[in-house]
């Protein structure tokens, strides 16, 4: 009689944990082709959704610019950057002022410290986009999406629209942000430009965001120049290994039962 390698391993990575040993122990050996070889997989199946069910969930993840990748580039424009599993991407129409959109890494608007003009949704370094969208692609699905964003403009409230997408990109909702100056005031401030943070969680695996900037109707260019900071997201853990292995022993045992039939 041989045990399977995976019940072996099993064992082995079960036995450390006593609250989950109890499910798994005694592993009993198991004689492919036996008559209840079947019963025993779909066992091994109920394992691997306990183990799946009682692992750790993806923790809430924060890009706030100042991780390497995006200090290294600071103050330099791109067409694209990558940090923390999020690609930013800037799309539309481009700021008068560059020939194709693109995004810079910078410090805030205001690098004095303590700034007179503190702010409260966006601090040190951020994203300063030269476009009027912004797509955001992350590297696995999110249930929760959210951002700081300002204008470099002080005049009237401004507007964005946001759109998420699932992986096929079909729409899992439009929301809006409203960026006024006066929510400055909650840190002391006695003006700065208009900021706003947007939050929404829920989400079926949302890949993809895109940030349209409407501008302030004020201020002449104001969609082409604004910041986003402290991006968040909650991951969505990928499905166990050990369970796609189960699924996979599932369809073997089952195929060679129908060939012996």
């Amino acid at each position: 009689m041989k045990r399977l390698p995976l019940l072996v391993l099993l064992d082995d990575v079960i036995r450390p944990f006593p609250e989950r040993a109890s499910v798994l122990s005694p592993l009993p050996s198991i004689r492919f082709g036996g008559r209840n070889t079947m019963r025993w997989v779909l066992a091994l199946v109920g394992i691997a959704v306990v183990l799946t069910t009682v692992a750790p969930v993806g923790e809430a993840e924060t890009i706030t610019f100042d991780e390497p990748a995006a200090v290294s580039t600071l103050g330099y424009s791109a067409s694209q950057l990558s940090v923390g599993g999020v690609t930013f991407t800037p799309e539309g129409v481009p700021c008068p002022c560059v020939d194709v959109p693109v995004v810079t890494p910078r410090t805030t608007f205001d690098d004095r410290s303590p700034s007179p003009y503190p702010y409260d949704f966006i601090s040190g370094n951020l994203l300063q986009v030269h476009s009027t969208e912004l797509r955001l692609d992350f590297s696995q699905p999110v249930s929760s999406f959210g951002f700081g964003a300002a204008l470099n403009a002080t005049a009237s409230p401004a507007q964005m629209q946001i759109d998420l997408f699932d992986s096929g990109l079909g729409s899992l909702g439009t929301f809006f942000l409203t960026l006024d100056r006066t929510l400055v005031s909650q840190l002391g401030g006695t003006n700065s430009n208009s900021e706003g943070l947007f939050f929404v969680g829920g989400l079926a695996g949302m890949s993809r965001a895109r940030i349209t900037n409407f501008g302030d109707g004020t201020i002449d260019e104001s969609e082409f120049n604004f910041v986003v900071d402290n991006v968040t997201f909650q991951p969505i853990p990928e499905p166990s290994t050990l369970l796609l292995l189960s699924v996979g022993l599932v369809v073997a045992a089952h195929r060679r039962r129908r060939q012996r039939c």
